[in-house]
């Protein structure tokens, strides 16, 4: 099993161009970095993500084929999730930079995973959008145990649960969320919604040293 951490989150009102996450603590050196984000405008995006690591930046990238947005009615979101493959140590804000200045509230959440991870950590991700509650997020299908992380977000109202096995790191109009140890298949989180339930959501999946027992050539990260 991956280990956790940390998994600070936090929203932030509208209109800014940027929203900066304080981590609990400084981040250790090799781990995986998972950033999973909301916010409101469906054609917006993610222009950057950087934080204060000692020696500069990490260097996160998008997860293909996580990013849905959900542009009926207003106002209009997008869900997204960012990752960094064998962090270095001392950071400890994220910043998330849009292209545009938001029009909803926005959400970041960050999980930082130590042990039990591989490197390259990606898997495979997706998103999808609906109407109305209980919402089934973005389904994925993996054929090994993997840690997956998965974000909602909502036109207005709030996230209220997510179905177990699945965690959330931090609540109200989104939600970010993780399920460790997933078994290999097809899986997505089920979230419980209540007000305008317009909503959009991502999930991704990260190979675990439990999913590759047996393998060969698998370069395995600095367990620190």
């Amino acid at each position: 099993m991956a280990s956790l951490i940390q998994s600070p989150y936090a929203q932030q009102a509208s209109g800014s161009p940027s929203q900066a996450l304080a981590l609990t603590q400084a981040t250790g050196t090799g781990d995986l970095l998972v950033v999973c984000i909301v916010a409101g405008n469906s054609g917006n995006t993610v222009s950057s993500i950087t934080d204060n690591a000692t020696g500069g930046s990490n260097t996160y990238v998008q997860a293909p084929s996580a990013r849905a947005t959900q542009g009926s009615g207003t106002p209009k979101i997008f869900t997204d999730i960012w990752y960094c493959d064998q962090c270095k140590a001392g950071a400890t804000p994220v910043t998330v930079t849009f292209a545009s200045s938001t029009g909803h509230t926005s959400a970041v959440g960050v999980m930082e995973w130590g042990s039990g991870i591989i490197s390259p950590p990606f898997d495979t991700a997706a998103g999808n959008n609906g109407n109305g509650t209980p919402a089934a997020g973005a389904s994925v299908t993996t054929t090994a145990v993997n840690v997956l992380m998965a974000c909602i977000g909502i036109a207005s109202g709030t996230t209220n649960s997510v179905a177990s096995p699945w965690t959330s790191i931090g609540s109200g109009i989104h939600m970010v969320c993780y399920y460790n140890d997933a078994p290999a298949g097809t899986t997505n989180p089920t979230y419980t919604l209540s007000g305008e339930v317009r909503w959009c959501s991502s999930t991704a999946s990260f190979d675990t040293i439990a999913g590759v027992v047996g393998a060969s050539n698998i370069l395995l990260k600095k367990v620190t």
